[in-house]
């Protein structure tokens, strides 16, 4: 496998480098210093081996052509190195995120959590990426000293989260390749908001117990790795031509039930295949497995209650049974191909333009497959290949059948950028379908030409074919996904069927058109261009509706939240103009009997209310400008310490005991911005601060310097904004 590591120099990204190396994989190590991604490859090579299979890039020039993708660094940096990656991340792979939103990178403490505005920072990676790859969270409870100490094992749980329960897996594959170490699949990529914060934990324990190596086991079970239940892919989702799970192509695109997903949305389908039954799951700290935090080296020092340990599973041996397979399906069908080309072959005789015409057929229909939908808002890409592959076989024989179909897979692999290994699977498992159904339709009396007696053999040769084609991709798939490979298969064949037979029912067709003339038998692709631009003005049609309810909705809570949010203006405007017309009537009615000193009370509680009530209006017309576009802005370089430091000043006598915590470099540089308008900003968040906090607690702002400008973060001791609320505090009228 081939993986590039973001980030490879750094501690974490290095021993992963090394334990990945040393299990025989492909790595590049990525930094943003050419140079020192050289240097690191160097000294990875004096560790593993001078034949590691490792070498040195530019985090942009390590990424493109890579299996998976991990990413390595600090949350100062995370946002701004995804925004380089995107253009250079092909379609569908798998990226995995590392990255722990720790309080240093705002000045704050290792032990210390920040909580990105996206919920974590795998979801934040994610927003930025987008659909096009998929994502996953982990090794947040790893210990780069120990991932770099290839003499002992690394024994911990390694926590996974992710929406793609495929993606999940192909990571698990790689913690499984590291001695010592298990993985757990812990729910979709939300669930990184809690794993993440697992890393501070593990920082604050090392700390006080003067170790470098806490980490975790998760109890209960002694084999855990992929779960025996699977969730459906959520609606709307679908799948690029060519970017499957694994990669493999049947006589279509790779498009089986997602690995690792149930087929349907029914769970019936989904059965154990090594999940060990267990009825409780706990967590416990143990050691050694746990990310470092860099405190300074002193005598280890036990825990206070002894640990449990439990041996390292056998967690390998379901990767090797599927790389044994995929190579000796290679193999086999490597074979087959040698003995194809050493066939006599229509091209050398005067069919030869029948053949070029149906290879070429055959090669665009690989290269445009046709989008059929399935249940659940998935997509299946099916290749219109298998006509022309079997009118080739009846025709022109198996051999050439084969070396046309061989070439149109090969052609279209490379025109969709897929591995090496992925490309020689899908040649074998091609030749092995196509001698087969060739020797059934010799077998049973088939004959270059087709009329009644040949249909039986041509019936038995399509089945055979279409057969050996779904269960020789669909045992990859069922594997890696964990789940029952007769259930798997059971389900995905008949979906095929109904998706296939048509496809192979015109292979006579062609046949008869072709013995009539030659240049008829492109008429036969009108009605399958059809079809495939039927289907996807199809599925474009239902992304609209979706993408229109979704808007509807998203228009009725507006709605709503605008009756709310003009209920409570009016509210909160009509306070102050009652307290002033309170005031003043006082002051009209008894402005004889009352002393100078209260009618001076009476004005200036009048005047606060009408301070009140002035901000109040300037803020509803900053909104009105700002939803307009209308709002000009002021730029000039702003020295975010002084600014910060003048917000504080002037909120400091609404502080209830607070005490303010000012952090920023000495070496920060001024900022290009509109210092009213961050001004207003920052104000907002420091008396939001103050309103919530409990009294007598810490309120802190601080300044940290970024790629494209400064980072400015605002933060309490209060109770915080609820989850269920964080992805809607930006929205009008919320």
């Amino acid at each position: 496998m081939r993986i590039a590591i973001v980030g490879g120099t750094g501690a974490e990204g290095f021993g992963l480098a090394v334990r990945l190396l040393r299990a025989g994989n492909d790595v590049v190590i990525g930094s943003r210093d050419h140079a020192r991604a050289a240097d690191a490859a160097s000294r990875a090579r004096e560790i593993v081996g001078p034949d590691a299979a490792v070498s040195g890039a530019t985090n942009v020039d390590a990424v493109p052509g890579a299996d998976v993708v991990i990413v390595t660094v600090p949350f100062a940096g995370q946002a701004s190195i995804y925004e380089g990656l995107k253009p250079a991340l092909d379609e569908g792979v798998v990226v995995l995120d590392a990255t722990s939103p720790l309080a240093t990178a705002v000045g704050g403490k290792a032990w210390e959590v920040l909580r990105p505005w996206a919920g974590s920072a795998a979801e934040q990676a994610a927003a930025i990426l987008g659909p096009r790859v998929r994502m996953v969270a982990g090794f947040h409870t790893v210990a780069a000293s120990a991932l770099a100490d290839l003499e002992g094992p690394v024994e911990s749980d390694v926590l996974l989260a992710g929406d793609d329960v495929a993606a999940v897996a192909v990571i698990g594959s790689l913690v499984e390749m590291i001695p010592g170490l298990r993985w757990v699949h812990c729910g979709g990529l939300a669930m990184a908001r809690v794993i993440e914060t697992l890393t501070p934990l593990l920082i604050s324990i090392n700390r006080r117990y003067r170790r470098k190596d806490a980490g975790f086991r998760i109890v209960g079970a002694s084999d855990w790795g992929a779960p025996a239940s699977c969730a459906a892919r959520s609606p709307g989702t679908t799948r690029p031509p060519g970017a499957g799970e694994m990669g493999f192509r049947r006589a279509r695109s790779p498009s089986a039930p997602r690995a690792g997903t149930c087929p349907s949305r029914s769970s019936q389908f989904c059965s154990a295949q090594r999940w060990p039954t267990s009825s409780t799951a706990t967590a416990e700290v143990a050691s050694p497995a746990a990310r470092s935090s860099g405190q300074e080296e002193s005598p280890e020092q036990p825990f206070g209650e002894p640990l449990r340990w439990s041996k390292m599973p056998h967690m390998a041996r379901k990767v090797r049974f599927v790389d044994l397979y995929i190579l000796l399906v290679s193999l086999a069908g490597a074979g087959v191909l040698i003995w194809a080309g050493g066939q006599r072959t229509l091209a050398d005789s005067s069919s030869a333009r029948g053949f070029w015409l149906f290879a070429l057929l055959l090669l665009v229909g690989e290269v445009f497959p046709i989008a059929i939908p399935r249940k659940g808002g998935e997509v299946e890409y099916l290749t219109a290949s298998t006509t022309f592959a079997i009118a080739m076989l009846i025709a022109y024989g198996p051999a050439a059948a084969i070396l046309a179909q061989v070439l149109a897979s090969v052609l279209a692999d490379l025109f969709q950028r897929k591995s090496a290994w992925k490309v020689v699977f899908n040649v074998g498992q091609y030749a092995l379908s196509l001698a087969a159904a060739g020797t059934v339709y010799h077998a049973a009396g088939g004959t270059a030409t087709i009329h009644g007696s040949s249909l039986p053999a041509f019936l038995a040769a399509g089945m055979v074919f279409f057969v050996t084609n779904v269960i020789l991709t669909d045992v990859v798939l069922g594997m890696m996904s964990g789940v029952s490979l007769s259930d798997f298969i059971r389900h995905d064949i008949l979906f095929q069927a109904q998706a296939t037979l048509p496809l192979l029912a015109l292979a006579p067709v062609v046949i008869a058109i072709m013995d009539e003339s030659l240049w008829l038998v492109p008429l036969v692709v009108a009605p399958e261009v059809a079809v495939w631009w039927g289907t996807h003005l199809a599925i474009e049609n239902a992304r609209l509706a979706d993408e229109l309810r979704v808007s509807l909705e998203q228009m009725t809570d507006l709605a709503r939240a605008k009756d709310d949010f003009v209920a409570v203006v009016s509210h909160e405007l009509r306070t102050p103009l009652t307290s002033i017309q309170g005031y003043v009537k006082t002051m009209l009615q008894l402005a004889e009997d009352l002393p100078a000193d209260q009618r001076r009370t009476f004005l200036e509680a009048a005047d606060r209310q009408s301070d009140r009530l002035r901000r109040l209006i300037e803020q509803l017309l900053v909104v009105a400008r700002l939803e307009s576009d209308v709002e000009p802005l002021a730029l000039s370089l702003v020295s975010i310490p002084r600014l910060a430091s003048d917000v504080v000043d002037e909120l400091r006598p609404q502080a209830r005991g607070h005490v303010f915590d000012l952090r920023s470099p000495a070496d920060l540089p001024s900022v290009q911005t509109d210092e009213a308008k961050v001004h207003q900003i920052l104000s907002n968040l420091v008396e939001n601060a103050l309103k919530y906090a409990p009294p007598d607690t810490r309120i802190w702002v601080h300044a940290e310097p970024a790629v494209r400008g400064v980072i400015v973060s605002v933060g309490d001791e209060g109770p915080g904004i609820p989850e269920e609320a964080q992805e809607r505090i930006f929205e009008r009228f919320y």
